[in-house]
């Protein structure tokens, strides 16, 4: 054999995202230098297709076969959170994302047809601030100058909304709310909850308390029930602060929203 053996050729180029084609060249117009002094005869007579192919099938001894993956067509699967690094600390709430692919082997006279979608899985409780959307007026406020942080200057008609939420099964949407302090006073109001849009279809509401001036901001959890949503679709939830009376006032400050479901 004038040359290394193909095993060895297969383990130096096995990782080179490039060596199909500066192979195939190789092979195609030879070369010298990479195995020693030893020429590599040309072999003009070989089409790059015969030549990629040759490459390939040298680049694959002694590779582990590839497991062959089968899946289901329905299923259930349990999403278990890593254990935090210490012990003693509470588990960090995370988003996992979820990607499902679709690719056939198409035929003769049509392409492979393939389709994917991502979603994000996310926790029942979120801070309001982690909101995918919110209006332009609103800003972010530390009340305590420490970890707590509530969605400020949210007047009439403002909104926070989440993309992507599962309604199935789920009864209420508990929120937690901020009732002023020295520095903001709010007028109350009361808080929609719409889908698709913030002028979409109501689907809950519950009146909010007029606060009482306070030195520090108290917080309180208020719940609006849900009116059932069946048709199995992701919808972009739309939060909608309301108090027409008066307009120019913040309605309330948002800490976090917990999404309930039906036991």
């Amino acid at each position: 054999m004038n040359g290394p053996p193909y095993t060895a050729i297969a383990e130096r180029y096995r990782k080179n995202e490039f060596a199909v084609r500066s192979l195939s060249k190789k092979v195609i117009q030879g070369g010298a230098g990479n195995w020693g002094q030893t020429v590599m005869s040309a072999h003009p007579q070989v089409s790059e297709e015969d030549a990629g192919e040759m490459v390939r099938w040298i680049l694959s001894l002694g590779s582990p076969p590839k497991p062959r993956q089968t899946f289901p067509l329905a299923g259930d699967y349990t999403l278990t959170p890593p254990p935090p690094a210490d012990k003693n600390a509470r588990p960090k709430q995370g988003v996992y994302i979820f990607k499902a692919s679709y690719r056939d082997r198409g035929s003769a006279s049509q392409n492979p047809l393939e389709s994917s979608e991502t979603i994000a899985l996310r926790p029942a409780f979120q801070q309001a601030e982690q909101a995918d959307s919110l209006s332009k007026n609103i800003r972010t406020y530390r009340p305590f100058n420490g970890d707590t942080v509530v969605l400020n200057e949210i007047k009439t008609n403002s909104f926070f909304m989440f993309k992507h939420v599962d309604l199935t099964g789920m009864h209420s949407v508990a929120v937690g709310i901020g009732m002023g302090d020295n520095r903001y006073q709010y007028g109350g109001g009361r808080i929609e909850v719409r889908l698709g849009s913030a002028k979409g279809k109501l689907i809950g509401q519950v009146v909010l308390p007029v606060p009482k001036p306070a030195e520090r901001m108290l917080f309180a959890e208020v719940n609006i029930p849900l009116e059932p949503v069946t048709d199995g679709a992701f919808q972009d939830l739309y939060f909608v602060l309301k108090n027409e009376n008066t307009p120019s006032q913040p309605v309330i400050a948002v800490d976090w929203v917990r999404f309930d479901m039906r036991n």
